[in-house]
């Protein structure tokens, strides 16, 4: 899809989504605050941030698993906005394979 209809239609969806979540289930989506929940998760959470990812700062994911010391961060080289498993496709998967095998 051309990025000119991509954008405004993604961010119709989500607007959508946050009026409907607030008209159905009386919640504030805007209240929500990833940061906080995460601190407060008592299951471990693997983050893999690209460091090419131009839509998401790394630093977002960076800050998300300084929170709790029971979260995993994998920065990846060059690799773009969900990018990892292409740009890293083996140690993407040995790494996942691996966290679940440590954690289940």
């Amino acid at each position: 899809m051309p990025r000119f209809l991509a954008i405004p239609l993604a961010k119709a969806v989500v607007t959508s989504a946050v009026l409907y979540a607030r008209w159905a289930d009386g919640l504030d989506l805007r209240q929500v605050s990833p940061l906080s929940a995460i601190a407060h998760e008592s299951t471990p959470i693997l983050l893999i941030h690209g460091t090419k990812d131009f839509r998401t700062p790394a630093s977002n994911s960076q800050r998300l698993a300084s929170a709790n010391p029971r979260n995993s961060l994998w920065l990846v080289p060059n690799a773009g906005h969900t990018g990892a498993s292409a740009q890293a496709p083996e140690e993407f998967r040995g790494r996942v394979l691996g966290w679940f095998r440590e954690h289940l």
